[in-house]
């Protein structure tokens, strides 16, 4: 390939990585898709986040027309970076604590053993592309804020505002909650608090098991987690992997692992691939997603490489972040596919809000069930006394089903005369009737509030969780099958 590339060039090649379903890469459009056999005991399959559900199956699609892995799955990481809606990544990504959307991205391509990765990037919606564009065009591995975004631009990519309205008003809100509970780094007060407990904790002097303000603290957890991951292997045993995040709530100029080789994704084309979501800074000091595939090499399954990782985390976690049995008090969740197209995922408590990873394979697109290192339903379940089931007509329930536009976006079905919920990303789970429009569910204090209007037809949800209210729209279907709010 020539050492000059016209931006020309290179935008026509980064086009094919737009997620269309059924697009073909610039590698092969101009070719015919060859005819691909199947070595015995390999089978092509994309793994990922729970997010990256729609992404696995362009992704599995485009690997079945012949496209290169790494082209397949930035293909379908694109699509969460472009959606809006998903504040975890891309355009409308969650900013740092100043107000400043900065995005990581990372990935590696099995066939020619080669990575590329930008950290703190500003203004460009496709990190993740940037990334690739690394790997592909310069000598390096990792570039870095503004620099990162000069080659960006040098590379031809746009440039536009990431932070939509709606990711402002949820900034707006988080900012003003947190400087009034004394989130750290926010004001002087809190940040001197922080600042004294954390080096206590250092040398061991400290008498607090937990840190200032913790339970608000906590409490905004779910702002924080935000990554899609995704991993593939070829129907000839060709891998890749590439993770992306917006790395919101962070100190200005914080990075996560999203964009580190090794840790928030990893890739041998001999063994395997991973990735991980979660809290990053205890996957850098394992450098998990390395330690999964060396897993998957010692002869590990996926599922179980991914568990071991988990303990070795464990191992590692300073005592302040640990519960009183020894638990880490965060989430943590890891991903993983063999040369085999063998795939697996583990978390390390079934009470994350991740609960499910999306796989494509022959099997078509779906969710599947993360193995959890520690099973903490039953310890939050224990003692609850649960509100008093009511019994409803089931006809009744079909008027509560459907698509509800709440922050985790979530499904409501009906299935043997009961309702389900299914928020993306996480496992389905019943609902009982407390109330005809209140439902709870038997896992994580969660309650939904279904709004009708006079006339008796739903239009909203309510839900209730940790604490939290999140108010949301409920989908319609208008008569060309588009659907609206």
């Amino acid at each position: 390939m020539s050492a000059a590339v016209s931006r020309r060039e290179f935008l026509l090649a980064g086009a094919a990585a737009v997620p269309v379903a059924g697009a073909a890469t610039g590698r092969f459009a101009r070719f015919p898709s060859p005819t691909v056999m199947i070595p015995q005991g390999s089978r092509p399959c994309v793994v990922a986040s729970g997010n990256g559900i729609r992404g696995v199956e362009v992704a599995y699609d485009m690997l079945m027309k012949g496209a290169d892995s790494l082209d397949a799955i930035i293909a379908g990481v694109n699509i969460q970076e472009l959606d809006p809606s998903d504040q975890g990544v891309g355009l409308g990504g969650r900013p740092k604590e100043n107000g400043v959307v900065q995005l990581d991205s990372s990935c590696m391509h099995g066939p020619t053993n080669r990575a590329g990765a930008v950290a703190a990037l500003e203004g460009i919606a496709t990190p993740s592309l940037v990334a690739k564009a690394v790997m592909d065009y310069t000598d390096h591995i990792f570039l870095v804020g503004m620099d990162a975004k000069r080659f960006a631009l040098a590379m031809g990519f746009e440039e536009q505002n990431l932070l939509t309205e709606q990711s402002k008003e949820d900034w707006l809100q988080w900012k003003a909650n947190a400087a009034r509970y004394g989130e750290p780094w926010i004001n002087d007060e809190a940040r001197e608090k922080w600042r004294r407990w954390n080096a206590a904790q250092k040398t061991g002097m400290d008498t607090e098991d937990v840190p200032p303000d913790a339970a608000v603290w906590s409490g905004q957890g779910e702002w924080a987690h935000d990554t899609v991951h995704m991993s593939a292997v070829t129907v000839n045993g060709d891998l890749s992997s590439c993770t992306s995040t917006s790395g919101s709530r962070r100190i200005a100029g914080g990075v996560g692992d999203s964009p580190i080789i090794g840790a928030g994704q990893y890739c041998d084309n001999d063994v395997g691939a991973a990735g991980s979501v979660g809290r990053g800074e205890a996957n850098m000091k394992v450098c998990g997603a390395f330690l999964t595939v060396e897993g998957l090499r010692r002869g590990l399954s996926p599922t179980e490489a991914c568990l071991d990782t988990l303990r070795r985390v464990v191992a590692t976690t300073e005592p302040r972040l640990l519960d009183n049995r020894g638990r880490p008090k965060f989430g943590l969740v890891f991903f993983a596919v063999n040369k085999r197209g063998e795939f697996g995922g583990a978390i390390l408590s079934d009470n994350y809000p991740y609960e499910s990873y999306a796989v494509a394979d022959a099997n078509g697109a779906r969710l599947v069930a993360l193995a959890a290192l520690y099973d903490q339903t039953a310890d939050l379940n224990e003692g609850v006394v649960w509100p008093q089931e009511i019994a409803l007509d089931p006809a009744e329930l079909d008027r509560f089903v459907g698509e509800y536009d709440v922050r985790i976006p979530t499904v409501i079905t009906r299935e043997n005369g009961s309702l389900w919920a299914q928020p993306t990303g996480n496992r389905r789970v019943k609902l009982y009737a407390a109330a005809p429009t209140e439902f709870y569910a038997k896992i994580a204090n969660m309650q939904l509030s279904f709004v009708v209007d006079a006339s008796g037809t739903v239009t909203g949800l309510v839900l209730h969780l940790s604490g939290f209210d999140d108010t949301g729209r409920r989908y319609r279907y208008e008569w060309t099958g588009q659907k609206v709010r």
